[in-house]
């Protein structure tokens, strides 16, 4: 954990929702911290956070939560994962017809790392091939690092109704001006 330096101003409202933590939550919490800082000795945020906890500093009760990342939505979770199987149709079917020009514009750019919700998206299509290791094509056909440095969304949604207008096996046996139709959307 980084240090951080927080200011609690009492004039301003720094929580959106308390936190409240029952005495068998704060002992948890508490040991793990003595745990966490025994393994990281040169941590101070550790050992503030296990003072805050063991002293009862509610207003910092909410620093443990900052490793959390906003949740991505089942919805927004499952359009990532259609993005990620549409590209794998799209792959696919550029291979079989084996054209350089083709293959190369079948590419998956990701997501735009400046707004917060694609970020997310990026994040997890990243953690659905790299981490889990599906979508091995994907991988291997993408910028890398899928970061489009421009929004995304709206062009991967126009695509997928295109691509979902197809019957489920011609998607992955596409022709070159069906794989154009559904880039260009």
């Amino acid at each position: 954990m980084a240090n951080k330096t927080y200011i609690y101003n009492s004039n301003v409202n720094i929580m959106e929702d308390i936190i409240t933590l029952t005495a068998k939550e704060r002992l948890s919490y508490a040991l793990q911290l003595r745990i966490l800082e025994k393994l990281s000795p040169d941590d101070d945020t550790l050992k503030n956070l296990k003072t805050a906890i063991e002293e009862g500093y509610t207003i910092h009760y909410q620093d443990l939560f900052e490793i959390l990342s906003n949740e991505l939505s089942l919805e927004d979770c499952r359009f990532v994962l259609d993005v990620l199987e549409m590209y794998r149709g799209l792959i696919f079917s550029a291979l079989q017809i084996n054209e350089t020009d083709i293959v190369n514009k079948v590419k998956f750019r990701g997501f735009d790392f400046n707004d917060n919700l694609e970020a997310r998206m990026a994040s997890y299509a990243r953690y659905f091939v790299f981490d889990l290791r599906r979508y091995d094509e994907i991988k291997t056909n993408s910028n890398g690092d899928f970061s489009s440095h421009m929004i995304m969304q709206n062009k991967y949604q126009r695509m997928l109704s295109i691509w979902k207008e197809y019957e489920y096996m011609v998607r992955y046996h596409l022709s070159k001006e069906q794989i154009e139709s559904i880039l260009n959307a």
